[in-house]
């Protein structure tokens, strides 16, 4: 009893701990100082990151360029021989970003006076209705889901540097 060790398995790996003594004979009693868990270091990255951000569209804008180009060019750009990829990747298929450069944000309907609008409901309760062969589409969850790139001036002034350095791209 009393002596001091170090836990090399389980929940409390690497905790410092005291050996109380022993325990239905086969078992080491050990009181545990349990160190509490650190948050995760990418997140703490992540939070600390205090950037403007910009639509891909005034992005495109200010740069005087197609906004489809601009994508393209913030993404994955390949080119035939060889399929080289010659996009800068800020932005990834599979929804990644880079942080400090593009991010990811849902986007948002907009009524006919520019502003967002409220789902409200087309029917109320005791209405009745009798639905006949219809289907919802692929496409229609799609625009429910639709998202928006957003870049930061950093990106901008990488893409700006990126068409100066190769206008033939840009062309």
């Amino acid at each position: 009893p009393g002596v001091n060790v170090i836990l090399t398995k389980g929940k409390h790996r690497g905790c410092h701990g005291s050996i109380l003594g022993v325990v239905d004979g086969d078992k080491v009693g050990v009181k545990v100082q349990v160190i509490p868990p650190e948050p995760p270091f990418g997140l703490a990255i992540a939070r600390s990151v205090q950037e403007s951000y910009i639509s891909s569209n005034d992005a495109a804008k200010v740069l005087q360029m197609h906004p489809s180009i601009f994508g393209k060019i913030a993404g994955n750009l390949y080119f035939e021989p060889g399929r080289y990829d010659l996009g800068l990747n800020l932005k990834y298929k599979e929804n990644l970003c880079v942080l400090g450069y593009t991010r990811r944000k849902p986007e948002t309907p907009k009524g006919r006076n520019g502003k967002g609008r409220e789902k409200e409901n087309a029917w109320k309760a005791g209405d009745s209705l009798l639905v006949v062969g219809s289907a919802r589409t692929t496409e229609e969850s799609d625009a429910d889901n639709r998202t928006i790139w957003e870049y930061t001036p950093k990106a901008v002034r990488l893409i700006a540097a990126y068409k100066q350095r190769f206008p033939q791209l840009f062309a």
